[in-house]
């Protein structure tokens, strides 16, 4: 996503955000920007331009100067973001979690599918103990703590 899209502002003015940014020594440039080479078509021919690619650093940093609608709407984002941070000493990315969420339940299921096919030993920890859960069927297990 570019810059422009992301704070609904023009390329000018991000770019005299950007600029002042690394005037002001907020950040540093060769720590924040990486440079890559992309091959535009230009008139019926292929030009090679050098495209500057911003990390989260400069991203923050942008939108904590932009007066738009989205700038405040990423700074109250942002402002939240942080506030749970320092009062909780963490936060939580909820789509994130939600998809991890996905995935553990998959894995859940391929391993009772293996369970339920194989019938093999599972070992695992509860608390400080190890255990290991042997059984024929899932409804007489047994526990070994070792």
């Amino acid at each position: 996503m570019q810059l422009t899209d992301l704070f609904q502002r023009d390329k000018s003015v991000i770019s005299r955000h950007i600029n002042n940014i690394f005037k002001e020594k907020e950040l540093n440039l060769g720590a924040t920007v990486a440079n890559f080479a992309t091959v535009q078509l230009e008139g019926g021919r292929e030009v090679e331009r050098n495209i500057e690619f911003f990390n989260l650093d400069v991203i923050i940093s942008v939108g904590y100067r932009i007066k738009s609608q989205r700038g405040t709407q990423f700074r109250i984002w942002a402002n939240k973001i942080l506030k749970d941070f320092l009062i909780k000493g963490y936060s939580i990315n909820e789509q994130r979690l939600r998809q991890q969420n996905e995935q553990l339940r998959e894995l859940q299921e391929s391993v009772k599918l293996t369970y339920t096919n194989y019938s093999l030993p599972f070992w695992g920890r509860v608390g400080d103990g190890a255990f290991l859960l042997t059984s024929s069927t899932p409804s007489s297990h047994h526990l070994c703590h070792l």
